[in-house]
Protein backbone atom coordinates (compact mmCIF):
# COMPACT_ATOMS: atom_id res chain seq x y z
CA UNK A 1 0.00 0.00 0.00
CA UNK A 2 1.10 3.38 -0.94
CA UNK A 3 0.60 6.57 1.60
CA UNK A 4 -2.40 7.90 -0.12
CA UNK A 5 -3.89 4.44 0.54
CA UNK A 6 -2.73 4.15 4.34
CA UNK A 7 -3.67 7.67 5.03
CA UNK A 8 -7.12 7.02 3.56
CA UNK A 9 -7.76 4.06 5.19
CA UNK A 10 -7.29 5.71 8.51
CA UNK A 11 -8.66 8.60 7.92
CA UNK A 12 -12.08 6.49 7.22
CA UNK A 13 -11.80 4.05 10.11
CA UNK A 14 -11.12 7.44 12.40
CA UNK A 15 -14.33 8.86 10.67
CA UNK A 16 -16.72 5.53 11.53
CA UNK A 17 -15.46 5.68 15.07
CA UNK A 18 -15.75 9.48 15.75
CA UNK A 19 -19.32 8.55 14.11
CA UNK A 20 -20.16 5.57 15.89
CA UNK A 21 -19.21 7.89 19.27
CA UNK A 22 -21.39 10.19 18.58
CA UNK A 23 -24.53 7.65 17.88
CA UNK A 24 -24.04 6.27 21.38
CA UNK A 25 -24.14 9.76 22.73
CA UNK A 26 -27.12 10.45 20.64
CA UNK A 27 -28.90 7.14 22.14
CA UNK A 28 -28.19 7.59 25.43
CA UNK A 29 -28.71 11.58 25.80
CA UNK A 30 -31.92 11.16 23.50
CA UNK A 31 -30.80 13.99 21.04
CA UNK A 32 -32.74 13.38 17.48
CA UNK A 33 -30.33 15.71 15.63
CA UNK A 34 -27.19 15.13 17.01
CA UNK A 35 -26.13 13.45 13.64
CA UNK A 36 -25.72 16.61 12.01
CA UNK A 37 -23.13 17.55 14.38
CA UNK A 38 -21.32 14.17 14.01
CA UNK A 39 -21.25 14.13 10.47
CA UNK A 40 -19.73 17.34 10.11
CA UNK A 41 -17.19 16.79 13.28
CA UNK A 42 -16.42 13.07 11.57
CA UNK A 43 -15.62 14.37 8.12
CA UNK A 44 -13.71 17.50 9.29
CA UNK A 45 -11.55 14.94 11.94
CA UNK A 46 -11.20 12.48 9.26
CA UNK A 47 -9.95 15.15 6.02
CA UNK A 48 -7.25 16.66 9.30
CA UNK A 49 -6.00 12.92 9.70
CA UNK A 50 -5.81 12.55 5.89
CA UNK A 51 -3.80 15.51 5.30
CA UNK A 52 -1.77 14.74 8.44
CA UNK A 53 -0.55 11.63 6.62
CA UNK A 54 -0.66 12.06 3.48
CA UNK A 55 1.81 14.81 4.44
CA UNK A 56 3.72 13.18 7.18
CA UNK A 57 3.09 15.85 9.90
CA UNK A 58 3.86 14.91 13.50
CA UNK A 59 4.33 17.05 16.69
CA UNK A 60 2.68 19.82 17.56
CA UNK A 61 1.91 20.71 14.12
CA UNK A 62 -0.21 17.91 14.05
CA UNK A 63 -2.47 18.35 16.51
CA UNK A 64 -2.68 21.88 15.36
CA UNK A 65 -4.00 21.17 12.09
CA UNK A 66 -6.37 19.01 13.55
CA UNK A 67 -7.77 21.54 15.50
CA UNK A 68 -7.62 24.18 12.90
CA UNK A 69 -9.88 22.03 10.43
CA UNK A 70 -11.84 19.62 12.81
CA UNK A 71 -13.08 22.62 15.46
CA UNK A 72 -14.66 24.21 12.67
CA UNK A 73 -16.31 21.63 10.45
CA UNK A 74 -18.11 21.13 14.28
CA UNK A 75 -19.44 24.56 14.36
CA UNK A 76 -20.93 24.29 11.22
CA UNK A 77 -22.48 21.33 11.88
CA UNK A 78 -23.39 23.12 15.40
CA UNK A 79 -25.27 26.07 13.76
CA UNK A 80 -26.56 23.49 11.04
CA UNK A 81 -28.29 21.62 13.80
CA UNK A 82 -29.37 24.50 15.37
CA UNK A 83 -31.02 26.08 12.68
CA UNK A 84 -32.88 22.59 11.75
CA UNK A 85 -34.18 22.50 15.51
CA UNK A 86 -35.29 26.19 15.63
CA UNK A 87 -39.12 26.05 15.33
CA UNK A 88 -40.77 28.60 12.59
CA UNK A 89 -41.48 32.20 13.41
Amino acid sequence: MGPLATSTLSSTILVVIVLAVHVFIYKIMNRPREWIRALFFALGFGTANFINEFFGITGLTKYAVLVGIALPFFYVGQYFQNRINRPAV
